[in-house]
């Protein structure tokens, strides 16, 4: 929004000007970012989903503006800006089978650390930006909890470990190098985390998991891990807002 207005009057912002800057919106590249905190454009233009969390966020500026006096109409309100639909997003839970597949094929993998991994994403339903930066520090053996200090939403959450899990940690522990504390480091920078892209991709091959359905929004993806995870929670007899909690 600082690009289209940043040099206007909040006042002369009009629902068509909106409008525009939308449509500029929809061809603009994606970006991502990588674990070492770049930010790189992708070949896909920015979702709908994202367009309508700019709409959101400008609408709260409206809103402000509104309150204080600044502006004494809300170009956004009243349907004169309407939202873009959105998409269902990945919606593939893993069955057993194919979770035991991706367990066994992790298992075999050339770095070590690939099936404590995860096992980990399979049982907390932690994002894969959180485990790769998850520290020794931040875990309790004892209390079986791992602390994640902030989080996409900014906010600190736990995650529960599973026996399983601590015993894996216990293993990985005793081979930690002194150089860096943590947990998924790259063996050729252990100050910085592993970069799983190419290892992960390989285990879904073995496992007959790579592009397995037509649909890509319906393939298995490591976010895969984080969906079916809270599928079991609310199976397993959680309600929604604990499930919440935990992921």
């Amino acid at each position: 929004w600082e690009e289209q207005f940043g040099q206007r009057d909040i006042k002369t912002i009009t629902r068509g000007d909106i409008n525009v800057a939308v449509s500029a919106l929809q061809v603009k590249k994606a970006e991502r970012r990588t674990i070492d905190g770049l930010v790189k454009l992708t070949d896909k233009p920015i979702s709908s989903s994202t367009v309508n969390r700019y709409l959101a966020s400008l609408s709260s500026l409206f809103n402000f503006a509104l309150d204080t006096g600044l502006v004494d109409r809300h170009p956004i309100k009243g349907g004169q800006v309407r939202k873009l639909t959105e998409g269902n997003g990945r919606t593939r839970i893993l069955t057993l089978e194919e979770e035991e597949k991706l367990i066994a094929e992790a298992g075999r993998s050339t770095w070590p650390n690939m099936r404590l991994f995860l096992l980990l994403a399979l049982t907390t339903g932690a994002r894969k930006s959180e485990l790769l930066r998850i520290r020794w520090a931040d875990i309790d053996l004892d209390r079986r909890i791992a602390v994640l200090p902030k989080t996409k939403n900014g906010e600190a959450r736990s995650l529960p470990l599973v026996h399983s899990v601590c015993a894996e940690l216990k293993t990985a522990r005793k081979i930690q190098p002194l150089t860096s504390d943590l947990v998924f480091f790259n063996p050729k920078n252990p100050s910085k985390p592993k970069n799983i892209e190419t290892i992960w991709k390989h285990v879904r091959q073995r496992a007959g998991l790579e592009a397995d359905r037509v649909d890509s929004l319906d393939r298995v993806v490591l976010h895969s891990t984080r969906h079916t995870a809270a599928t079991k929670l609310i199976r397993g007899g959680a309600n929604l807002i604990q499930a919440a909690a935990v992921t």
